[in-house]
């Protein structure tokens, strides 16, 4: 059945059966896949899948139910699940079934012409990817990860208030990891690229890129413990902004789970750290008009010029606290029940380049990336430990690899503490890819070493 003439005739039957304030969300997504190893194809994926969860109130309960066979028999059994569902709940805070905004904005953020690219040729991208990366040089022993991907989604929101919105989207991938080895000295490289446009994928470059990245740690070495200025770059500082998310949100606020309860108002980082949920950034990774509740979305500071402005909230947690929904109602899936999430968030970019960050650092340390993220850091507390790499610097210039070094401190004191805020913004693809940074300068910090 169209899904169209399916959500008509259900919200017709499950008005006939007493559901009162009922809302169907839609999703339909399709994603393909292919990994390389060797020349010859390691894993291939092409797929789709489509569901729908059906929420109403009956006897003043909010219960749900699930689908995804859009056949009419279904129907009834949407609405017995629920009515079922709903008899066996314990009544908690009300949730809302919204009725819509006057207006929202138009997102564009799906392009049809990388679908029109023919599978073969993105079979042959992926491979002369990773027989680029064994060309470059002869210490690339192998390429462990090569992989090419993209995936495109729709989603519905329709409910009985008069609310009717849809969008899709889409995007491409690839990612690109390899292992370089000089004598018994082994070090790991990646690369990665997205974008809604095939010709941007060039595998010269993102070879290049990775193997640059694994050749330069060869021979990295520990140093002493002491306090060190640091440069965190780009991808690693963005790392810990998305460790830290669910700080800000109403939940975590509500529960007493956050630091920032009852901070308002007042200072919580250095005057020049701005940090955005800007769900209309263009070419966003995570780029919407309106949530998965339907409320319209908006471009918001949550830290300004080092001031907590606000935390984000979906409509439960915004008629707990008495406050507007900021539009970050979102499901993990058509399934999932609704949490509280930023979209494209990160922290504003300023004027010095990476280069410009190391001369005015003149010594120090460059971390390029942080391991074991979400186990060495406590993101109620702020504490951390986290084992780090990079590269020593003197007078502005790369000297040597470090590895094998642990950088530990409180990330509450440390957004108090930067010094200078780089202009190099970049997503954290692929690990958390709505969450960007630039690099940022940070003095006397804690690196245990030898």
């Amino acid at each position: 059945m169209n899904i169209d003439k399916f959500i008509e005739e259900l919200f017709r039957k499950a008005e006939e059966r007493g559901l009162k304030d009922f809302e169907v969300y839609y999703s339909n997504g399709k994603s393909f896949s292919v990994k390389i190893y060797n020349g010859e194809i390691d894993d291939y994926k092409n797929s789709t899948g489509m569901g729908l969860s059906f929420r109403g109130i009956y006897n003043g309960q909010m219960a749900y139910s699930y689908t995804e066979n859009f056949h009419e028999s279904s129907i009834d059994i949407l609405i017995d699940e629920l009515i079922d569902n709903a008899s066996i709940l314990e009544k908690d805070f009300l949730e809302e079934i919204y009725a819509g905004d006057s207006s929202y904005l138009n997102i564009n953020n799906y392009d049809e012409s990388i679908e029109k690219v023919e599978i073969d040729e993105k079979i042959k991208l992926a491979k002369e990817l990773e027989l680029e990366a064994k060309k470059i040089d002869s210490r690339v022993k192998s390429v462990n990860y090569c992989l090419y991907g993209e995936g495109s989604g729709e989603r519905k929101i329709v409910n009985s208030k008069g609310l009717n919105l849809e969008d899709k989207g889409n995007d491409a991938y690839c990612y690109l990891a390899v292992v370089v080895k000089e004598g018994e000295d082994t070090k790991t490289g990646s690369a990665f690229k997205i974008s809604k446009n095939f010709e941007d994928f060039n595998a010269k470059d993102l070879a290049k890129e990775a193997v640059e990245e694994a050749v330069a740690m060869l021979g990295a070495k520990s140093i002493k413990s002491g306090e060190y200025s640091i440069i965190i770059k780009n991808r690693a500082f963005a790392s810990l902004i998305g460790a830290m998310t669910g700080i800000f949100s109403g939940e975590a606020i509500e529960k007493g789970l956050s630091r920032f309860e009852g901070k308002i108002g007042t200072k919580v980082a250095v005057e020049k750290f701005n940090l955005i949920d800007n769900p209309h950034l263009e070419g966003g990774g995570s780029s919407k008009a309106f949530d998965d509740e339907g409320v319209r979305t908006s471009c918001k500071y949550i830290i300004e010029k080092g001031i907590l402005k606000g935390y984000l909230h979906n409509l439960k947690t915004a008629k707990k606290m008495g406050v507007e929904a900021t539009g970050n109602g979102q499901k993990g899936s058509y399934k999932g029940s609704i949490s509280i999430a930023p979209f494209n968030f990160y922290l504003e970019p300023q004027d010095l380049d990476l280069e410009e960050l190391k001369k005015k650092m003149g010594t120090g340390l460059l971390l390029t990336e942080f391991g074991g993220i979400h186990s060495g850091l406590n993101s109620i507390s702020g504490d951390f430990s986290l084992i780090t790499s990079g590269f020593y610097i003197e007078n502005g210039e790369i000297v040597r690899p470090v590895n094998q070094i642990t950088f530990a401190g409180n990330y509450f004191d440390l957004i108090k503490n930067i010094d200078t805020i780089g202009s190099d913004l970049e997503f954290n693809f692929p690990s958390v890819s709505h969450i960007g940074s630039p690099s940022v300068l940070i003095r006397n910090a804690k690196i245990a070493g030898e």
